[in-house]
């Protein structure tokens, strides 16, 4: 009895144990079917889409919601791309970008979960692909100014991106971008620098503040102020920026360089007189032009009404400097006479040190303006003729025939030349402190 209870007993163990086994078996078949149904419906992905007059933009981004593929493009070339129809059910992804990107000047390449899109004139897209989201690297790092204190607020950013980070309290950022985009630090007042990202995880830098011309020195009616601190309109004209040109007289060199001065000149006169008016004309019958200082002594302005102009035998290549002063800068000490402005000529002074002997030359072409075709003599008698038919009256003798006539006097061709302009420069300057005490 007990044998065949043991018998019994081991008989059921084995008929377990076969159990178990084919149990296991069956579940790894279905585990190895249910990997492969899903890998095959990953491969096989589709996906509906029905728009009308839609943009390349919309559709990318309803198929990153529902796919979760990432697009790499820039801004300007979708502004190439036209708007279309589209309709697609249970299509790929290849199939639905193929009807987005009929018509269009623009391909795609596809890399595993990533999209590039390029215009169809570049060679080689796909080996200029953007790096995938999976290359993305998180950047640390703090930002100091020229003493060693963090800055608060400084802009980190994207070359060619908008979106971007700020710094803390403490001047520490950190910020997720592609292993080889450039990184823009930006903050008001102190110069924008550029760091590559490639091969590094912590960028720390310091920012040096950009020089500005808002602490330049500038000359006012009562002293001196720093430009920033003004309140009201000035503008300051350098020797170097009148240099650039050939002007004949001080208005000339004015001209389109200092904003809201308007200078026009009265008559094709050599010498004539100009006017300048300085931020619009403040009255309908008074005269408008704005006062003259030149080294302290005060000249006004001719205006429109002056043939001619009291400032056309001053050399603009004697003067340093010239100021433009409206508002309360330029009444303070000139009174209701600078109601129109103020121009404030500085004169070249001579300078302590070695002497020096400059020369400067410069030689300029005019050409004469376009040519009109107009009628020659000919052409005029016989329309004179023919007017006087339609029109009545008498027709001089000489127009009678105008076969009989010459081509005429072509006066533009007679009157205008190119011109030749030259100016010369010559300036001495040197001695001591005594010399100009």
């Amino acid at each position: 009895m007990k044998k065949s209870c043991s018998l019994q007993y081991l008989n059921q163990g084995r008929v377990i144990t076969n159990k178990t086994l084919l149990v296991m078996k069956l579940t790894a078949v279905l585990l190895i079917a249910t990997c492969l149904q899903v890998s095959a419906t990953s491969n096989a992905q589709t996906i509906s889409i029905s728009q009308r007059n839609t943009s390349l933009e919309k559709v990318f981004k309803e198929i990153h919601r529902k796919t979760g593929y990432q697009f790499f493009y820039q801004d300007e070339l979708l502004r190439q791309a036209k708007k279309f129809d589209i309709n697609v059910k249970d299509a790929s992804i290849e199939q639905v970008l193929e009807v987005c990107f009929k018509d269009q000047p623009l391909n795609f390449s596809i890399t595993e979960k990533a999209i590039t899109i390029k215009g169809k004139d570049e060679v080689n897209a796909s080996s200029s692909l953007p790096p995938p989201a999976s290359m993305q690297v998180e950047i640390k790092g703090k930002v100091k100014d020229e003493k060693g204190k963090p800055l608060a607020g400084v802009t980190v950013s994207v070359a060619g991106e908008k979106a971007g980070v700020n710094t803390n309290e403490n001047g520490e950022f950190s910020i997720t971008v592609p292993d080889n985009a450039i990184l823009n630090f930006s903050y008001v007042g102190y110069k924008t620098i550029s760091v590559p990202v490639k091969g590094k995880l912590s960028i720390d830098l310091t920012m040096s503040i950009e020089v500005s011309s808002m602490n330049d020195m500038v000359v006012i009616g009562y002293g001196k102020s720093r430009r920033v601190n003004l309140t009201s309109a000035q503008t300051s004209i350098s020797s170097k920026d009148m240099e650039k040109t050939i002007n004949t007289t001080i208005e000339q060199a004015i001209q389109g360089r200092a904003a809201g001065v308007y200078v026009t000149q009265n008559s094709g006169q050599p010498g004539g007189g100009i006017s300048v008016v300085i931020r619009g004309i403040s009255s309908i019958n008074g005269n408008t032009e704005p006062l003259y200082v030149i080294d302290g002594v005060q000249i006004q302005g001719g205006g429109a009404t002056n043939s001619s102009n009291p400032l056309s035998g001053i050399n603009p290549s004697d003067y340093e400097d010239i100021q433009l002063l409206q508002g309360p800068s330029a009444t303070a000490i000139y009174g209701s006479r600078a109601t129109n402005g103020v121009i404030l000529l500085t004169s070249r002074r001579g300078k302590a040190g070695e002497t020096k002997l400059n020369y400067g030359f410069q030689y300029n072409v005019q050409t004469p303006p376009k040519h009109l075709e107009v009628m020659d003599l000919p052409q005029y008698a016989q329309m004179v003729k023919e007017y006087h038919a339609l029109a009545g009256g008498t027709t001089p003798n000489e127009f009678l025939d105008p076969s009989l006539l010459g081509k005429g006097t072509d006066w533009q061709k007679e009157l205008f030349k190119n011109a030749a302009m030259q100016k010369h420069q010559l300036s001495l300057s040197g001695g001591n402190i005594e010399c100009f005490g």
